[in-house]
């Protein structure tokens, strides 16, 4: 059983990848699974409603179908928003779940124990739980109260960006600081851009 309810997974993958040298990164693998597959193993594994993916066009909604076992729902990008947003805005309306773990399409090591790690940080006046690194703030590998986030989208058809999108939430930032030993935020929120991060996704996850 799924150890998170009234959550459903939403797996953004409707980007171009435009840095992945002409190919689509949803599609390359790691440890010969892609990286697509990966996450949505994870988020079907965690929540408790079965995962939407959101994709821009109903081509790569129908290869993106022949490549995963896992039962999922697809929903096409909202074609006037940009970026994440697109396919968020989609989900969103997809959804009757409570909670929506929202993850990029192009994490291939997130891992079940830190998002559940993350879902403990909810609270009732909770809208976000994002996790900070280093690197800043991961909102695509974050929780999200679902009606706050379609409250927002719908008062403001005119926002692009996910991150003014946090920003007007009331959100909960998590750092690996005290971190359970099984939870490795670094690794699960390290995604793909470029096929150096690809390699470097492999050699993680053969280590």
């Amino acid at each position: 059983m799924p150890s998170i309810e009234n959550a459903g997974a939403i797996v953004l993958a409707g980007g171009r990848s435009r840095r992945f040298e002409g190919s689509e990164k949803a599609l390359a693998t790691v440890g010969n699974r892609t990286l697509l597959a990966r996450v949505v193993d994870v988020a079907g594994a965690v929540t408790d409603r079965t995962p939407i993916v959101a994709v821009a066009t109903t081509e790569q909604r129908e290869t993106y179908a022949d490549v995963l076992d896992a039962p999922v729902r697809f929903v096409i990008d909202v074609p006037e928003r940009e970026g994440p947003l697109a396919g968020l805005s989609s989900a969103v309306g997809a959804s009757d779940a409570r909670w929506s773990l929202v993850l990029g399409c192009d994490m291939p090591l997130v891992d079940e124990a830190t998002i559940e790690w993350l879902a403990e940080k909810r609270t009732g006046e909770t809208d976000v739980v994002v996790p900070r690194t280093a690197d800043g703030l991961h909102p695509l590998h974050a929780w999200y109260q679902r009606e706050a986030v379609a409250n927002v989208l719908e008062a403001d058809r005119s926002e692009r960006s996910l991150h003014a999108l946090v920003d007007r939430l009331s959100v909960v930032v998590v750092s690996a600081e005290g971190s359970p030993e099984d939870v490795d935020l670094e690794r699960s929120v390290k995604n793909v851009n470029t096929r150096a991060d690809l390699a470097a996704a492999r050699t993680l996850f053969e280590d």
